[in-house]
């Protein structure tokens, strides 16, 4: 081997030597970057007469693992998914509270319950029908705050598929450009591996936002699919996701119709998204709290019925001496039976009553032409307000209203002549966003109900009994009585008592929170195994690295003695020649 040979070869072992202790300095500087792999300078080599030497190379990552990689990238979608409806669960589980909580649905009917049996044993009694009016007024609101507290979470579910579509248009963006900017590297010949290292990390955010699939072909550009349709490919740019959030929210707001769909390229994707971030975000919006809504509204409708047809049924002392219905009824229906009206003074004694036999009405416009008519028309007047409720006026002063059903049935659901009206109803409301104690309680709760007009007294004899509990009693024994509720959200149609309803409410939706959250967890250590894993086979060890950059130290070293030797050399033989 000749001088000029040896220098040429020892020259490019130095630079070599260089070019590896520069991929040792970029690992240990981006040890702790996210998505960082190893770096190797893997060089090249030509054999010739005089031996083999080094003539370039490119920084490379060796230890890459696809596979690896790819279980690293479903974890993360798992642990998303699961995080969030573990987030949402546990959110609205806190605010039903437990049923040993003093703030609650469950023990606001408690508190109902309790006091309704206490006025049982004094049906005079007008302050504990004040607190009967109170534990109603609380029992709806925690009613209300709870329907609203789902459709808050809904609402905010709804921004949080805005805010990831932009995310994963940010990621799609992201592996765009580098599609780019990797094929440039490919044409200078420059190394890729940052570039590689960078996209892999955009595709891991996206894979947590939504359940993609993606290949690399021959000319090292990724192609991205979500159930079959192109996000990105190697000959077009990304497509983009679309969504807008929806300004207001509440119950009527649904999926499709109510929500904005989730758009690829003018089709709606809404319900193709899986387990993902986004899967899970409608899922909750469009399923769970749906589900939630549904179970509180069945509720609520069935507490309001079950109240408003026992009070319908039973008379106040005091009675009223204006009583609007809060019911507007259908501008036809079908009417029998007969109901019993009577106006009472402040003793219950009857002025006067009569039994109406409503065979033949058919509209509230024949109601009060039947009242009006009838003997009790000299002390009560019939109207229809101009919401379209019927209206009864005690015409005398000191005098009130009340009302025994008696076997009226009025309507398609035959229900009794006041309970059609609202005549005398506890709560008032559609469901359980708007339930409400009626105005005339919440003005006076003297009059709530606690005994029945007699059907048999006649006037000059007490009609309603002060001392009389027996309406009140009847209330009491519904809080034990198995009631029916159809089915709502994931619960079956069932027979069960109000307050074993709202504990299975509270029950069950603890189970899902903490069931959730295990699965979280367990997702969760999955993915960290799977990340060790993958870093360790990836990741950088500054402790490897130092000591392999101490040994090419001593190797740059050995190369630049053996330099100045050739160099010593060549003097030597320069001298010889002069």
């Amino acid at each position: 081997m000749s001088l000029g040979t040896s220098l040429y070869t020892t020259i490019t072992g130095l630079k070599t030597t260089e070019s590896r202790l520069d991929a040792v300095s970029s690992n240990v500087t981006n040890a702790d970057k996210a998505g960082y792999t190893r770096k190797e300078y893997q060089s090249n080599y030509v054999t010739t007469s005089s031996g083999t030497v080094p003539t370039g190379g490119s920084i490379e990552t060796l230890a890459y693992d696809q596979y690896l990689y790819n279980a690293m990238r479903e974890d993360s979608s798992d642990v998303a998914y699961f995080e969030i409806i573990s987030d949402y669960l546990s959110k609205y589980s806190a605010s039903l509270g437990s049923t040993s909580d003093s703030s609650t649905i469950s023990s606001s009917l408690d508190n109902l319950i309790t006091t309704i049996e206490a006025l049982t044993q004094t049906p005079e009694d007008t302050s504990l029908k004040s607190t009967i009016v109170s534990a109603a007024e609380m029992l709806t609101y925690e009613l209300r705050t709870l329907s609203s507290s789902v459709q808050e979470l809904r609402a905010d579910v709804d921004e949080q598929i805005e805010v990831l579509v932009t995310e994963a248009n940010t990621a799609l963006e992201q592996i765009e450009v580098l599609n780019k900017q990797i094929a440039r590297a490919e044409v200078m010949g420059t190394s890729t591996a940052n570039l590689e290292d960078e996209r892999r990390t955009a595709l891991e955010a996206l894979s947590s936002v939504i359940d993609v699939e993606y290949y690399i072909n021959s000319d090292n550009q990724m192609s991205v699919f979500l159930g079959g349709r192109s996000l990105i490919t190697s000959t077009s740019g990304a497509t983009l996701l679309s969504y807008n959030s929806t300004s207001i929210v509440d119950s009527t707001v649904v999926y499709p119709g109510g929500f904005d769909n989730v758009d690829l390229n003018g089709v709606d994707i809404t319900t193709e998204l899986s387990k993902s971030a986004l899967g899970a975000l409608i899922e909750l919006r469009d399923t769970i709290l749906v589900d939630e809504q549904l179970k509180l509204d069945e509720y609520a409708t069935t507490l309001m019925d079950e109240m408003n047809t026992l009070m319908n049924q039973g008379a106040s002392l005091p009675a009223r001496d204006t009583i609007v219905g809060e019911e507007v009824p259908p501008v036809a229906f079908i009417s029998s039976g007969s109901v019993r009206i009577a106006t009472v003074d402040s003793a219950g004694t009857i002025a006067n009553v009569v039994d109406l036999n409503l065979a033949g009405a058919t509209s509230i416009g024949d109601i009060v032409l039947l009242i009006n008519g009838s003997a009790i028309g000299a002390d009560v007047t019939a109207s229809v307000t101009a919401n379209g409720e019927l209206q009864l006026v005690a015409n005398n002063a000191g005098e009130g209203i009340s009302i025994n059903e008696s076997t009226s049935s009025i309507g398609v659901d035959a229900e009794g002549f006041a309970k059609f009206f609202g005549l005398n109803n506890m709560f008032d409301g559609t469901d359980a966003s708007d339930i409400y104690v009626s105005d005339y309680l919440r003005t006076s709760s003297e009059y709530m109900v606690t005994t029945q007009l007699s059907l048999t007294a006649v006037v000059g004899e007490v009609g309603v009994s002060i001392g009389s509990a027996s309406q009140i009693e009847a209330i009491s024994d519904l809080f034990d009585t198995a009631v029916s509720f159809s089915a709502a959200g994931d619960f079956a149609a069932q027979n069960v008592t109000l307050s074993t309803y709202v504990g299975k409410v509270m029950s069950a939706i603890a189970t899902e929170a903490s069931s959730a959250k295990t699965l979280y967890e367990t997702a969760h250590d999955a993915y960290e195994t799977t990340v060790s894993n993958y870093e360790n086979l990836t990741g950088v060890n500054v402790d490897e690295e130092m000591a392999m950059m101490v040994e090419l130290q001593s190797q740059y070293e050995a190369a630049a003695t053996l330099l100045n030797a050739i160099q010593e050399m060549f003097d030597q033989l320069m001298s010889a020649v002069n």
